[in-house]
């Protein structure tokens, strides 16, 4: 191979692993970046205790009462999303699926989603496509759990927190004195910004790489 071609390959090879340390380190906040929270607060829990499994049967229904938004105005119009805090057990292999749905001012949505993928102590993103903020708004919502196929010991579970006045959750039918663990959002419309997100990580890696492999190849022609 001939050194120009050695130097190419040694450019995009450096170029690969510097974008795949980009996207490690910044991806996770360009994922969540068109999720805007309708109330700006600290993610400070309080004291927790587990829903218990969400297996085939289980249900939890949670009052939806939204009064205010910290938002724009123009965020009434945007998709409304809830995001739970969730558990998976220490990482453990869940299998099955749930339900999670929304239902305000006469309409309902379920969203179905794998239980696989739920990351532990961390907050699950559920978007209600049929839902703008302004829909939910002012409105008697519930928000609703339901176990699809899920088994004892391979399941998920949500977290409660002590319940506020008139967000009392009933699970599996039953008052729990609790509220359901979640933050409320809005999904903004963010796919362009995305995407540029990634096009300009690339690029920056391809011309870290650039520099590194001349300056490499440089040294080399001194010595």
């Amino acid at each position: 191979m001939s050194n120009r071609h050695t130097w190419v390959a040694q450019w995009l090879a450096l170029s690969l692993l510097i974008a795949f340390a980009f996207f490690v380190l910044y991806h996770p906040a360009i994922k969540v970046y068109p999720y805007k929270p309708v109330v700006n607060e600290r993610l400070d829990w309080p004291p927790l205790r587990i829903t218990g499994e969400i297996i085939a049967g289980f249900t939890l229904q949670q009052p939806l009462r939204i009064s205010r938004s910290d938002l724009p105005r123009k965020s009434l119009e945007e998709t409304f999303c809830v995001a739970l805090l969730m558990s998976n057990y220490l990482d453990r292999r869940n299998k099955g699926q749930f339900s999670v749905g929304l239902s305000a001012a006469g309409r309902t949505e379920k969203q179905t989603i794998q239980a696989r993928p739920v990351e532990d102590n961390a907050l699950q993103f559920v978007c209600f496509n049929e839902f703008t903020l302004g829909d939910v708004m002012q409105q008697d919502a519930s928000l609703f759990i339901e176990g699809v196929d899920g088994r004892p010991g391979s399941s998920v579970t949500g977290w409660l927190t002590p319940a506020t006045p008139g967000a009392e959750a009933l699970l599996n039918g039953q008052p729990s004195g609790s509220s359901l663990a979640m933050r409320l959002y809005v999904r903004a419309e963010a796919e362009a910004f995305q995407r540029n997100a990634y096009v300009l990580m690339m690029l920056a890696a391809m011309a870290i790489a650039l520099l590194l492999v001349a300056a490499y190849h440089g040294s080399r022609r001194l010595k």
